[in-house]
């Protein structure tokens, strides 16, 4: 081994090298800490990066070690390793990247793991060192090949040091008061470029429900594994519910239902033994009113628990700096953008519910977000340019 020249095992032993290396790394001091890399340290490292690597490319005929890395003996194992590293990432739940690590050694949060960096650092410092090449010995049969290069090693670099200047913020903001400022995860305050003031909150939620409950336990009585419950939409009329026969005598609003249940085990036909009847007034309860239910027996009752929510949103007019005034509905997965920012629903007063006179707005913004997808588009010419140039060579 190490004898010239360098073949693939040399290739799996510098990556054995590198993981063995992050792992001390892991240990010592801790995952990387990305948000060292703030604008405009990124920028500096960025420069430094592309620096290290132009010295290298210069020595690569002095140097066998950089002129290995540049071969596909070196590059075959990195792409092994780091599609290992990150088939491992895609199996191991990921915690958020201001949570710390769930497990000892780092692996649900993946991108902070050393061993996992050091892989891709190789990886993409063998991308660069290729394209460095590519541009040197420039010949317009290896431009789709080059726009790979240059597209890789794009994703890969603004990827990781741009997302030092990833920023999500959480603004409160209640109804009527214009509000322009929002907290981090620390709880620091941010004043936004951009201001909101909360017309209405909209909250559609499903059709109530009616649950059967065991008095001793208050848990939902099941039958074949499932809960004995009823779904109150607007074309219900009466149904079964275990061995009660539950229909709607008159309904209030959509939170309150006046409730008749006749004990009738199914098959038994029309006939209702005495004292076999309850009747009530049922609700879930919410903020306006406390929660009502009905004794079927001395072992069940009829209970509706809280309606789950189906949608909700916030209208809003939205405020800039330079001069713009919109009105908009954020919802869930819908954000509204403006100023640099993606604006989102993010949360209310569960308490209120549909009462509520808050809502939760996330704003993110990522300035490199655009730099990737330029990497990214750069990959996809390349792969289209490498299909049409080899069906053309094959069919010469």
């Amino acid at each position: 081994m190490w004898n010239k020249p360098w073949k693939l095992k040399e290739g799996f032993v510098i990556g054995m090298g590198l993981i063995a290396v992050g792992g001390l790394l892991q240990i010592s001091v801790g995952p990387v800490r990305w948000a060292v890399f703030a604008y405009p340290d990124n920028i500096i490292a960025l420069c430094v990066y592309i620096l290290l690597t132009g010295t290298a490319y210069a020595l690569h005929r002095k140097v066998y070690a950089v002129n290995f890395i540049m071969s596909w003996r070196s590059a075959v194992p990195a792409l092994l390793y780091a599609t290992l590293l990150t088939a491992i990432m895609g199996i191991t739940r990921q915690v958020p990247a201001d949570a710390g690590t769930a497990d000892p050694l780092g692996l649900t949060k993946m991108l902070s793991f050393w061993p996992f960096v050091m892989i891709y650092v190789w990886l993409s410092f063998t991308v660069a060192l290729v394209g460095m090449r590519q541009g040197a010995h420039f010949r317009w049969s290896q431009l789709p090949s080059a726009a790979s290069h240059a597209g890789l090693f794009v994703v890969m670099v603004a990827g990781t040091l741009g997302s030092a200047d990833m920023q999500r913020l959480k603004m409160f903001c209640e109804k009527g008061q214009p509000e322009w400022r929002a907290l981090d995860d620390r709880n620091n305050v941010h004043e936004l470029p951009v201001a909101i003031i909360l017309n209405d909150f909209i909250l559609d939620e499903y059709p109530a429900r009616l649950l059967v409950i065991d008095n001793k336990t208050q848990m939902a009585v099941k039958e074949d594994g499932k809960p004995v419950s009823l779904v109150l939409d607007s074309d219900f009329k009466g149904g079964q519910a275990g061995e009660w026969f539950v229909s709607i005598g008159k309904k209030k609003n959509d939170d309150e239902y006046y409730i008749k249940a006749d004990w009738k085990p199914a098959g038994m036909g029309s006939a209702v033994p005495e004292n076999k009847h309850a009747e009530g007034w049922v609700s879930a309860g919410n903020a306006m009113m406390p929660p009502r239910m009905i004794a079927l027996d001395r072992q069940h009752s009829l209970v509706m628990p809280q309606r789950e929510p189906k949608r909700f949103a916030s209208d809003v007019q939205v405020l800039t700096k330079s001069g713009g005034n919109t009105l908009a509905t954020i919802e869930v997965n819908r954000p509204y953008e403006a100023e640099g920012w993606k604006i989102y629903q993010y949360g209310y007063d569960e308490q209120m519910g549909k009462w509520s006179n808050y809502s939760v707005l996330e704003f993110v913004t990522d300035p490199w977000l655009p730099v990737v997808y330029c990497g990214f588009a750069l990959l996809l010419l390349g792969a289209l340019g490498m299909f049409f140039t080899a069906g053309r060579s094959k069919g010469h």
